[in-house]
């Protein structure tokens, strides 16, 4: 599936933010206790670093969601205020249901596995997701396999690495039973065998710090889906990958299409589970027969 032409651009640059762990609370501290200086921020957000901080803060004044005021230059003061977006950004958050649970809650940065064999893309790459992320490294099959376990809630693994493949990585893996949503980078042109891999998502080799961090967070967000979901998003997204890599004429090929169809076929089934499932929500929530009987006819007896 290609993404919505007409989306809002805005949209997509809030989504972003608000689905990392830190940049929201920070917006959520502001708006409560601007303006606030660097130490302030610090001792309201429990467990953040000082080098975790300072990533975030310049993300979001380089995105006008922040605004930094010098008050002394020796020793250096400074105070956050939020700006008209981001107090844009606050409202979107306090409309938000999930906020407590998703949010507020202390908890530990999602942990991170990227494996490349050049130790300068992993460092690269370590420096983009520290802000948000713990982030483990590997640059071997053996360090890569060792790293790989139940702790691990998003892997970004190079395809191609001197003694081995991503593919045979994530295949030992999930024999197991350790199967993280996988993202696999690759400088190699793909072909439409692609669309059959076992990776959640592909990435082309250099990418930009904001597609490596989107694909992160989408990576993620993956770990709330079913099993099924899973397969469904993946799908959608390989297939995206080969369609935008080798362009619309390959939509034509008969394995293209066969996968495709695949996904056709996935998509029903998953959309038959939610279906089941909001139907067991409905049957479980019920504190009476005569009230599912009347949520299924919309008859509604005085």
């Amino acid at each position: 599936m290609t993404s919505d032409p007409n989306q809002n651009p805005a949209d997509s640059v809030a989504l972003e933010l608000l689905s990392t762990k830190w940049k929201p609370r920070i917006i959520v501290q502001l708006h409560e206790n601007e303006p606030t200086g660097f130490g302030g921020l610090k001792g309201r957000l429990d467990g953040i670093s000082n080098k975790v901080l300072s990533n975030n803060v310049d993300d979001l004044i380089e995105r006008d969601v922040l605004h930094k005021e010098v008050l002394q230059e020796s020793p250096r003061r400074v105070e956050y205020t939020l700006t008209p977006a981001g107090e844009n950004l606050y409202a979107l958050i306090d409309a938000t249901a999930d906020w407590d649970g998703e949010y507020v809650e202390s908890r530990g940065l999602p942990r991170v596995l990227i494996v490349d064999d050049d130790p300068r893309q992993v460092e690269l790459l370590s420096s983009w997701l520290s802000a948000e992320y713990d982030v483990v490294t590997a640059t071997d099959s053996k360090a890569a396999r060792a790293a790989l376990d139940e702790s691990i809630d998003v892997a970004i693994l190079d395809r191609h690495l001197p003694d081995t493949t991503g593919e045979k990585i994530v295949e030992n893996a999930r024999q197991a039973g350790i199967s993280p949503p996988t993202g696999f980078l690759s400088s190699a042109d793909v072909s439409v065998s692609a669309t059959e891999l076992p990776a959640d998502l592909l990435l082309s080799k250099p990418a930009t710090r904001e597609r490596v961090l989107e694909a992160v967070n989408t990576l993620y967000r993956m770990n709330e889906l079913s099993a099924l979901g899973r397969r469904v998003r993946a799908r959608e997204h390989r297939l995206q990958f080969v369609r935008e890599t080798r362009g619309p004429a390959v939509e034509t090929a008969p394995a293209y299409e066969r996968a495709d169809a695949t996904l056709e076929d996935l998509q029903e089934e998953w959309q038959n589970e939610l279906e089941d499932r909001d139907a067991w929500r409905s049957l479980e929530e019920a504190e009476s027969i005569d009230e599912l009987l009347t949520d299924a006819s919309g008859i509604t007896h005085e």
